[in-house]
């Protein structure tokens, strides 16, 4: 009768939603890829280094509020800042694709940016650094609980604009709690 068809109905928007969400996920994944292998000059930088570069010891979270010094080293400080911006979005699409629990999402994130980080120093393409993967693991924890604290308004634009703030608001904490960490 119309519940079953309003059912298979919901069912293949559902699909499609999922096949969007996934597709988006999947070609962010290929641009993050691309600039953590093959952005920034890396492979003619990588030309004359033949030695593992790594850094397997936390020092501190590069993330500060930019500063009048910061100018003349802008470039430092902005790829700094997208190592924790870049990483949002997957704290976002990850659960709207696949419902999880933040230990199980953190945990695989952090595995897959450990294996990445890897990747860049057997191929020289970069280093492999615990500072960075740290920076990354938390971006994707601010998507994931920014996208947790916004998905309980109704209507996607509540939604969109509360995840946006949350990420904001989020942001700024943990740029704030590591300039306290790192002077410590």
């Amino acid at each position: 009768g119309i519940s079953g068809c309003l059912v298979q109905k919901g069912r293949k928007l559902m699909g499609t939603k999922q096949r969007i969400i996934g597709s988006v996920l999947f070609i962010y994944s290929i641009l993050i890829v691309y600039f953590m292998f093959f952005g920034f000059g890396r492979p003619t930088a990588a030309g004359g280094v033949h030695e593992y570069q790594f850094n397997l010891i936390p020092h501190t979270l590069a993330l500060k509020f930019p500063s009048m010094s910061d100018l003349k080293y802008f470039h430092l400080w902005f790829f700094n800042i997208g190592n924790l911006a870049a990483f949002i979005p997957f704290g976002i699409l990850i659960p709207l694709l696949q419902r999880c629990k933040f230990p199980k999402f953190i945990f695989l994130f952090f595995i897959a940016i450990l294996a990445l980080e890897t990747m860049q120093m057997l191929t020289f393409l970069g280093s492999f650094d615990i500072d960075d993967a740290l920076v990354n693991a938390v971006g994707a924890a601010i998507g994931f609980y920014a996208y947790r604290f916004g998905s309980h308004y109704t209507g996607i634009g509540k939604r969109a604009i509360a995840t946006c703030i949350c990420i904001t608001l989020f942001s700024i904490a943990v740029i704030g709690f590591s300039e306290l960490l790192n002077k410590m």
